[in-house]
């Protein structure tokens, strides 16, 4: 029986340095690969949820109707720049000034020109807010009171301070009294706590009054105008009661307007129980009108009668 022979299997042999290191480079160099495709699978990483949110832009209400109705006018292109509301806006007389003050107790003076107005200077005139101003029939003098007890007065033409004064009391309300060209230029100026109405040198010169005025009203007066045509002064108090004065001599009624004021309309608001917020004198000085609350009425008056 003939015997198979049995070829034996080939033993391993140690494979030399060379031959390892392709090897690992190839197989290195696919897993690198794979790592590439997997970061390639995942995408970008996810917002983190302690990252900061867009804020919603907030909206008005009636915002379109808002912005339709900003004036688009060529002229609508210089601002008064006041940081705050305006509180009043003055034109002088003769001089051609607009003079704007705000709630915050800035002055601005404006000059008027052929194309519109120029910024002149800007003064910081009181602390707190302007509660009254008032210019001269001369277009020269002009006056700030203040919430915090003080009354500037200012050069126009200038455009100066001139002077402050300090009353012993809350002003309430400043009118200049006196006519075109007088010598002796008089502020009034009314007490927020009774009827008093004092008199002080229109310069500033001097903290003394000149006179006082006790026992015309009765309650606080809210207004005082004066009328450059009879030289006549009208003061309004809370009461709504309308009086007619000279701003020299007797401070009474002058002989060139009614005779009894029983005879007039002045006594149509204390009808109405309302009160004049605002008293405006015609440039001629032959009327004057009121706007008053709670009734809302604008009423004329002719002045002499």
């Amino acid at each position: 029986m003939a015997s198979e022979e049995t070829t034996p299997a080939p033993q391993g042999r140690k494979r030399s340095h060379d031959e390892v290191e392709p090897a690992h480079a190839d197989k290195s160099g696919t897993q690198d690969d794979s790592d590439d495709d997997s970061d390639d699978d995942l995408g970008p990483a996810l917002p983190s949820a302690d990252a900061p949110k867009k804020k919603k832009r907030r909206r008005l209400p009636y915002e379109k109707e808002y912005i339709a109705a900003l004036p688009s006018a060529a002229r609508y292109s210089k601002s008064l720049m006041h940081k705050e509301q305006l509180a009043f806006s003055t034109f002088t007389p003769h001089t051609d000034f607009l003079i704007t003050s705000s709630v915050d107790g800035f002055v601005k003076f404006w000059k008027k020109v052929y194309e519109g107005i120029e910024f002149v200077k800007e003064f910081k005139a009181h602390s707190g807010e302007i509660t009254s101003v008032s210019v001269s029939a001369d277009g020269r003098s002009y006056a700030t009171a203040g919430a915090d007890g003080t009354i500037k007065i200012f050069d126009v033409v200038n455009f100066d301070l001139l002077a402050m004064l300090e009353p012993a009391f809350m002003p309430r309300c400043v009118c200049f009294v006196h006519g075109t060209g007088s010598s002796h230029p008089t502020l009034a100026v009314s007490n927020e706590q009774d009827g008093r109405i004092v008199m002080y040198d229109g310069r500033g010169e001097s903290q003394t009054p000149v006179h006082t005025i006790a026992a015309l009203h009765r309650k606080p007066v809210l207004l005082i105008s004066y009328n450059n045509t009879y030289d006549c002064v009208v003061s309004v108090d809370e009461g709504g009661m309308v009086e007619y004065w000279r701003p020299t001599g007797s401070y009474e009624k002058p002989d060139n307007v009614f005779e009894m004021k029983s005879t007039t309309s002045l006594f149509e608001f204390k009808k109405a129980k309302s009160v004049p917020s605002s008293l405006t004198i015609s440039p001629t000085g032959a009327q004057f009108a009121t706007l008053s609350f709670p009734d809302r009425k604008v009423r004329v008056f002719d002045f002499p009668t």
